[in-house]
């Protein structure tokens, strides 16, 4: 390995270190990473790229640019020092947040503050669903009969990314 290479490796660490130390959402974290990699690591256009093509595939845009983005800068050693350098802060904080709660653990007011957000959640979840299925671009009897099939394979215990392969299959079908 030679030291260009382990420098630029440490560089593009350090980017996304401090990106996601200074930042707790993916999406403001894109425009303090575009301020430090353009010009110096990557292009625009590339970095452009890589913005637009961590939005389209499934998943956090913020660990996606990272992995992205590094390994355009500096091949799959990029890739990883971007990763951890995303990964860290985050992590970090949280094994902090849980150091600081565990003497809080026990304590009766957290179980029911819990047991209060449980409910909230699965409504919020369900809010996010409704908006999906109602965004849906045509309105079809097969989006009601595939979502019930769906929902009630899931009830049944079949495994989450069976239900959503085979509702992919069933939509190749149905929307042909």
């Amino acid at each position: 390995m030679t030291k260009n290479r382990s420098k630029r490796w440490l560089r593009i660490f350090w980017v996304f270190f401090k990106s996601f130390s200074l930042s707790t959402s993916g999406p403001a974290a894109i425009g303090l990473v575009y301020e430090e990699v353009v010009g110096d690591l990557l292009d625009e256009r590339r970095f452009v790229e890589a913005v637009g093509f961590s939005n389209a595939l499934p998943g956090g845009e913020a660990i996606k640019l990272a992995l992205l983005v590094g390994y355009a800068s500096g091949g799959v050693g990029g890739m990883l020092a971007a990763l951890t350098g995303a990964l860290f802060p985050p992590v970090a904080m949280v094994v902090l947040a849980l150091w600081m709660l565990e003497p809080l653990r026990q304590a009766g007011w957290l179980t029911g503050f819990l047991h209060g957000l449980t409910p909230t959640l699965a409504a919020m979840v369900a809010v996010v669903g409704w908006k999906i299925f109602h965004s849906l671009p045509t309105k079809r009897t097969g989006h009601w009969a595939l979502a019930l099939i769906s929902l009630a394979a899931l009830w049944l215990g079949v495994p989450s990314p069976m239900v959503l392969i085979l509702a992919g299959l069933a939509g190749l079908v149905m929307y042909r």
